[in-house]
């Protein structure tokens, strides 16, 4: 029997200011809704799941901000076997001209009957966001949080911060790819190889080949400085090509490094 997935984008569509759940201001995009990269990464982790064989239930599909109680009771009435909620972080600093912070973590709590699963599926899912080609990023590692998703589901649940809205440091990097499709498919297909491999199923690319997934990141990493300001490191040249120069093409001089 195929295994059913709770899917949760985190959050709704939020007034301005309220609980750091957008960006600061970014010039030249304005404020970006922390909700507006979880119902994206949500849907197409939903795709990804669907793909792999696995049956999915949805906590939120509309703008609407959906009480916390009311999530978790869709993912037990629906006997869900694991649950996933989507975030991006705020370090809660005041902006501008303040570093901000950056990188992925991974929460799972302690405690709970499904302690041992909860933790290995946190485990193995984390690994997995480690991996891309577009963005290399700051292993926040894997933590314990009493976050109300996880202590009111009955099922193994993580709550994964896929980055930080206020990167301020790094010229907002990890932000703006918050709307960037690129960005929101390969962390939502991440997500998607290490529920495959918490369960032991095979993972279907988008092209409709199984996997493995025992490739590893490029080993070669590149730094991006724009007027001599750091904005990113990457671990794919075509991507910087592709992305980095298209971004900053008329923020000055682009100076790209193998580190």
């Amino acid at each position: 029997m195929s295994k059913l997935i709770a899917i949760d984008a985190g959050h709704g569509i939020s007034p301005k200011g309220n609980g750091y759940k957008e960006t600061p201001y970014i010039d030249g995009i304005g404020y970006i809704k922390e909700y507006t990269f979880n119902k994206a990464v949500a849907k197409f982790l939903d795709e990804a799941l669907k793909r792999c064989g696995f049956k999915t239930i949805r906590t939120s599909q509309t703008d609407d901000d959906i009480s916390l109680s009311k999530r978790c009771n869709i993912a037990n009435n629906a006997n869900a076997d694991i649950f996933i909620s989507c975030h991006y972080n705020h370090s809660g600093q005041k902006h501008p001209n303040s570093p901000g912070a950056s990188g992925v973590e991974t929460y799972y709590l302690i405690g709970l009957p499904s302690y041992g699963d909860t933790a290995r599926l946190a485990k193995t899912v984390h690994k997995h966001l480690l991996h891309s080609n577009l963005i290399k990023q700051k292993d926040r590692g894997v933590k314990t949080a009493n976050f109300q998703v996880l202590r009111d589901t009955k099922m193994p649940a993580i709550l994964i911060e896929y980055g930080f809205m206020d990167d301020e440091y790094q010229n907002y990097l990890e932000a703006k790819a918050m709307i960037d499709p690129n960005w929101q498919k390969e962390r939502a297909e991440q997500t998607a190889k290490g529920v495959c491999e918490y369960f032991g199923v095979k993972y279907v690319s988008p092209s409709g080949s199984k996997e493995d997934d025992k490739k590893t990141p490029s080993n070669s990493i590149y730094r991006v400085t724009v007027d001599g300001v750091h904005v990113g490191s990457f671990a794919v040249e075509e991507n910087i090509l592709n992305i980095v120069k298209y971004k900053y093409k008329n923020s000055g001089k682009i100076v790209i490094e193998k580190v």
